[in-house]
């Protein structure tokens, strides 16, 4: 019968959580007072009837109620504890009192009296008592009986409100869990303030239930057939809810669901995802788990199982391992070997300098933004459900990608890491063995893209070592490609890789990554080697159990793999092999995506400063980014350490392509300067990179999206458009190389490179030195640049990093002789910069002169482009006597013309001269963000 359940559910943790919320509707009946069934009593007012009704104020009302008086309503409800609520009135100071009965096996049972105040006749007032009313299930009677003074009350209404519902009884052949009967308990999930390692138990159920937490549970099935799952909870807080049934560790049955209002409130609610079929009768393990986007979750009472049917039909998965091959994890790359080149895309299917792309395919409908000379969009993202669903997708190939290709557009179809996670669920069905896991054996939760859950699975980070990795990266590539897109971007920045990064995720210890990591060792290391390392016996060999061993723990593993610090065993090898079995898995997918399509253009997100992550790989033949742009350090400059992703993607000869970062645009929102990202936009293009159209720029929080405004940018995505012919086929010029040890930024532990690269390339670029990076990899990768990098430049400069090249790589740089020197000599060397004065007042740290020149062409005019980096109130100031001093023999020919463009239209042939030292002098004037300096020779 009922059951209450109070005391566990008080004690459950209330914390406020609010993704989601709902309201939870609880039995209510509201009973007008003169709609009585059936009424008797003492008749001692005079009246023809026990009770009378009468109209007060427009209304319907009782009185003449005497004492002993009573009035019955037949009421059917859901049944279980309910409060009661009278509309009620007295004139009778002390004495009028309501008792209130239920018909209980023909027999009336009281549930309690309550005493009306004084107030009057016909002015109704509220009155709760504190005593509750019991009602069964379905159809009753309820009785209000007038007890005291010989004159009562009158009444309006009264309501019936459900406090706790009735635990309804089993249907014959149920199977009832009870939640704090569990053989085990655990958690997959990390919740910061949870004390207790997966499920709290009281003599009735349990609490503390935080994200991840399960508990398993020995269950009979006495018949096969299909079930459904039913889930009694209760939870206070507005939040995001759910849980997950699986039977012998394959998912059943999943739900998502909203608070019950209190933790006094508890609710059967049907787990309505999922295929619950027990094909066979007999033992078998169920667990419970706690899943959706709130960190704390439920208190919990029971599971219920009731069969619905004798189907034991189980649909086909889209994935099934024996269907796919998967190749053993080749050794490392050990011997100097150089970066390959892109491979060769045909001209009228590259990225373009010259292109302007939205962030997302419908920004161009956005009014304003139909007029900036767009030539295709860069997020092109798929359904984010459904995506197997060959109706789904080809709705999307055919309603989406095709109508914006067919409006001149080019579509960039984006496949998914972080937020594939969905897809990677229903590719898999049960994706658990497949995540990455940590030394405590928890599941890493990508919290960076918000707390998300799906198919009864939440954001988990999907491990590049698990089997199924490269198959559902290919389903992936056969999905997109049926929309016939023009461009495939992989957003790579969030592969497993990435999870030994940050101080915050903890590695990959899945059984999956150690079995790799013993195989890579074994063709690394010889058996002396390993038995140094103390390494016995390889064949055994578990890396996970081995640190834990050494006592190294989740924290001091997270804190030294961020910077490569510590005394953690094999802890380069470590962060080597995870680079190694992604570049191989990936390299996979890209050779697959090659056989369909060898001339398309294939993006990635990692960069060359994601040195734990970066792929070396030739297939990759563009880069994006969605990087740190410096607003949060200042406004009043361009920072200049997104120049570092420029020159880095200059220097494997790949175009990076930026789109708007939340962060760094909210802060623009915030300090309402809205104008200040036309620099990141200029700086980009000077640079050789794209940057897509800010526009409905997500920013995260209350305010979700927001845009920076059409006008402050059009103009300067219409100059690109306009000067197409000194962008495209440009590449940087210089006479300075800069050597840069991708071990530095290995250590650094973020994405934007270590401190001392970011200070060499602002120290360069506010002297108006030109560079380019001669990229140096680490012992896990040693690549090094060939004879033509080296040959290009007239001086290498180095700086503190020196100290992490190895000593091939070093032996390989001193056989450039000379011209190899510190940074610090740089003011020594002539010919090397082209500066800037303002006034006659030197000022390159005030305007960027960035030098370019023609891939093939020898004949085109050299290009100088303007940056004017400082701002002031998120403005732009416009320059005037601004003078560029060209040094003599700085490019291959003598410049005889020179042409300055800026992005409002305006083109001004300037004069040119020379100052005593043959330097080409150029007057410069109306220079606001940006400048195009087209050089005739």
């Amino acid at each position: 019968m009922f059951k209450a359940k109070r005391s566990w559910l008080r004690s459950s943790i209330a914390l406020s959580i609010a993704l989601l919320s709902a309201e939870a509707y609880a039995d209510t009946l509201v009973l007008q007072a003169e709609s009585f069934d059936n009424s008797g009593g003492t008749f001692n007012d005079g009246q023809p009837n026990p009770v009378s009704t009468y109209s007060v104020n427009g209304l319907e009302a009782i009185n003449f109620i005497n004492a002993g008086d009573f009035v019955d309503y037949n009421i059917t409800a859901e049944g279980g504890e309910y409060s009661i609520e009278y509309l009620v009135g007295t004139s009778v100071q002390s004495g009028p009192s309501i008792e209130v009965l239920v018909n209980t096996n023909g027999a009336w049972v009281s549930q309690g009296v309550v005493n009306v105040p004084l107030s009057s006749w016909n002015n109704f007032q509220p009155l709760t008592p504190s005593h509750t009313v019991t009602l069964p299930a379905g159809s009753s009677t309820i009785r209000l009986h007038a007890i005291g003074s010989a004159w009562q009350w009158n009444m309006d209404s009264f309501k019936l409100t459900q406090v706790t519902p009735i635990e309804p009884e089993p249907a014959a052949g149920d199977i009832i869990i009870e939640l704090e009967d569990f053989v085990t308990t655990g958690t997959t999930g990390r919740v910061g303030g949870d004390s207790v390692e997966g499920f709290g138990d009281t003599s009735t159920g349990v609490n503390w239930v935080t994200n991840g937490d399960w508990g398993d549970y020995n269950v009979t099935f006495t018949q096969p057939g299909t079930y459904k799952a039913y889930i009694t909870i209760a939870a206070e807080n507005a939040g995001s809810y759910g849980a997950r049934v699986d039977l012998n560790g394959e998912p059943m049955a999943w739900g998502y669901f909203a608070e019950t209002g209190s933790w006094d409130v508890s609710e059967e609610i049907e787990l309505y995802g999922g295929n619950f079929v027990v094909e066979q009768s007999g033992a078998a393990t169920i667990r419970v788990e706690a899943i959706g986007g709130s960190d704390w979750q439920w208190g919990g009472d029971k599971v219920r199982f009731t069969r619905v049917n004798d189907s034991t039909y189980v649909p086909a998965r889209h994935y099934n391992p024996n269907d796919h091959f998967v190749a053993e994890v080749k050794g490392p790359q050990t011997t100097l070997t150089y970066l390959k080149k892109p491979v060769d895309i045909p001209a009228n299917k590259q990225v373009l300098k010259s292109d302007v792309w939205y962030t997302y395919p419908q920004n161009h409908e956005l009014d304003g933004y139909d007029n900036f000379g767009a030539t295709g969009a860069f997020w092109g993202h798929p359904p984010e459900h459904d995506f197997y669903d060959e109706t789904v997708i080809m709705d999307w190939a055919v309603n989406v990608v095709d109508v914006f290709q067919s409006e001149g557009f080019e579509y960039t179809a984006r496949g998914e890491f972080d937020w594939g996670y969905g897809w990677f669920t229903e590719y898999v069905t049960n994706p658990q063995p497949h995540y990455v896991q940590t030394l405590d054996d928890r599941n890493v939760r990508m919290t960076f893209m918000g707390y998300l859950s799906h198919n009864g699975y939440n954001n988990h980070w999907l491990s590049n070592h698990s089997p199924a990795f490269v198959p559902f990266l290919k389903s992936q590539v056969d999905q997109l490609l049926k929309a016939n897109p023009d461009k495939l971007m992989f957003d790579t920045q969030t592969n497993s890789t990435r999870s030994t990064d940050m101080r915050t995720f903890g590695g990959d210890f899945s059984p999956y990554a150690m079995e790799n990591f013993r195989i890579w060792l074994d063709k690394k290391y010889s058996s002396s080697a390993l038995f140094a390392m103390g390494i016995n016996d390889i064949s055994t060999f578990n890396y996970k159990q081995h640190l834990l061993n050494a006592g190294v723990t989740h924290t001091s593993f997270s804190n030294a793999a961020d910077t490569l610090s510590g005394n953690v065993p094999l802890l380069e090898d470590f962060i080597y092999f995870n680079r190694d079995v992604w570049n191989q898995k990936f390299a996979e997918v890209l050779d697959y995506i090659r056989l369909q399509r060898p001339d398309i253009e294939i993006g990635a997100s990692t960069q060359l400063f994601e040195s734990r992550g970066y792929i070396f790989n030739e297939n990759i033949t563009f880069l994006s980014g969605e990087l740190n742009l410096g607003a949060r350090t200042t406004i009043a400059e361009l920072p200049t350490n997104i120049l570092v992703h420029l020159k880095g993607a200059q220097a494997v000869d790949k175009t990076l392509a930026y789109f708007p970062y939340p962060w760094e645009f909210d802060e623009l929102r915030i300090q309402d300067a809205p104008r200040f990202g036309r620099g990141w936009v200029a700086q980009a293009y000077a640079y050789g990179g794209l940057f897509a159209i800010p526009a409905n720029v997500w920013v995260g929080g209350e305010v979700f999206t927001w845009s920076p405004g059409a006008d402050n940018y059009r103009d300067l995505y219409q100059f690109v458009r306009a000067k197409e012919t000194l962008l495209d086929n440009y590449t940087s010029y210089s006479k300075v190389g800069l050597v840069h040890a991708m071990y530095s930024s290995m250590k650094a532990g973020f994405i934007d490179g270590g401190n001392q690269v970011q200070s060499s390339v602002k120290l360069l670029t506010e002297d108006n030195i030109n560079f380019d990076m001669l990229v140096f990899g680490d012992a896990g990768y040693p690549v090094v640049p060939r004879n033509e990098d080296f040959a290009q430049f007239e001086h290498i400069f180095y700086d503190g990093d020196l100290q992490y090249l190895t000593t091939e790589q070093q032996s390989l740089l001193d056989q450039q002789g000379s011209k190899v020197r510190h940074i610090g000599q740089r003011g020594s060397i002539t010919g090397i910069d082209i500066n800037v004065s303002i006034n006659g007042v030197v000022s390159n740290e005030t305007v960027s002169a960035v030098s370019r020149i023609h891939e093939t062409n020898a004949n085109a005019p050299y290009v100088v482009h303007l940056v004017n980096r400082p701002f002031s109130g998120g403005v732009t100031p416009t320059l005037n006597g601004v003078e560029i001093a060209i040094p003599q023999g700085y490019f291959p020919d003598t410049i005889t013309t020179a042409t300055l463009h800026l992005p409002d239209g305006t083109t001004t042939n300037l004069a040119v001269s020379t100052n005593a030292n043959g330097d080409i002098l150029l007057p410069v004037n109306n220079l606001e963000v940006w400048g195009i300096l087209e050089l005739g020779h």
